[in-house]
């Protein structure tokens, strides 16, 4: 895992895009490491739970992660653009993808 320590001579949107791309790759390592058959699953009934599902949460943090790097990089970022998942291996390709 790759060290916590802030570096002076680092940027706030340095740092920022260090702690993202830390995080990113700690979730995609606890995502890889579930069943696949749980990656779909809602806790309760269907149709009654408001949980989301695993990929349904791993498509929400590729999105803001893409939202982020671009206001970072001083891009204009299309509002609703977003990224559907469909597998475990994807879903981990893509949060790190998305935070470097």
């Amino acid at each position: 895992m790759e060290s916590t320590t802030v570096h002076p001579n680092q940027s706030l949107l340095e740092q920022q895009s260090n702690s993202f791309r830390r995080m990113s790759r700690l979730v995609a390592h606890w995502v890889d490491a579930t069943e696949a058959d749980k990656l779909a699953w809602v806790p309760g009934e269907s149709g009654v739970s408001k949980a989301r599902t695993i990929l349904d949460q791993m498509e929400e943090l590729v999105n803001i992660n893409n939202k982020c790097a671009g206001k970072n990089r001083g891009e204009a970022v299309p509002e609703g653009e977003k990224r559907t998942l469909t597998s475990k291996e994807e879903a981990c390709q893509a949060l790190v993808e998305s935070s470097d």
